[in-house]
């Protein structure tokens, strides 16, 4: 639930930022600079950096403003979603970025905005289409470095998941459906977002 809560969130997140990053400029400048710092910050950086946010704004406020580890009587599901989301959603914004550059510069998005279309409606009638397709196919490498992150999560947040079997259950058995429980929902999710992209892009993806 974690895993696929953190991977919508991102989803939708990247795509409003993106509209943003296209329609103001002032935004889009921001994000360049801060976008050349967060390239050099490693991925997994992002995990502990965020609990360190929340247990230092508690020190000095007594607000904890999310569980920051599962125990006996709390769960903590709200901030582990949304500190897993942080690394899909940085990969994302980079990634699309970049595809909307491109996509801005078509000859087909200067002659529609030659006919007096806005931003807005360039966007949601043209642009949105080239960055879900975008997304879609480059959906397998969102989904697997985020995995790879959740191992981590889960150790941190002291959440009993799929890394306390692969750590603390090493038997062939075990190893054999974790990883069988890995790969089948993953590959689904995969299969579904290449069909949900031959939908609406008549663009085929493939699993390979």
């Amino acid at each position: 639930m974690i895993l696929f809560a953190a991977l919508l969130l991102a989803f939708i997140v990247s795509l409003l930022f993106t509209y943003l990053l296209y329609v103001n400029d002032h935004i889009k400048k921001w994000y360049l600079k801060i976008n050349t710092v967060l390239s050099i910050i490693p991925d997994i950086f992002y995990i502990p950096f965020s609990i360190s946010l929340v247990i230092l704004f508690y020190r000095y406020t007594d607000i904890l403003l999310f569980n920051v580890a599962n125990s006996s009587e709390d769960k903590a599901l709200i901030f582990p979603i949304l500190v897993l989301s942080i690394i899909p959603l940085v990969s994302s914004v980079t990634f699309l970025s970049s595809i909307l550059d491109d996509v801005s510069r078509a000859d087909y998005i200067e002659f529609s905005r030659a006919k007096g279309l806005s931003n807005v409606e360039l966007y949601f009638k043209h642009i949105l289409r080239n960055l879900f397709a975008s997304y879609l196919i480059n959906f397998k490498h969102i989904i697997w470095i985020t995995l790879s992150s959740l191992l981590l999560l889960e150790r941190i947040f002291n959440m009993h998941g799929l890394s306390s079997f692969i750590f603390d259950y090493g038997s062939p058995e075990v190893l054999f459906v974790t990883f069988i429980l890995i790969y089948v929902p993953v590959s689904l999710a995969i299969f579904m977002s290449h069909k949900v992209l031959f939908t609406f892009t008549g663009v085929r993806g493939g699993l390979s």
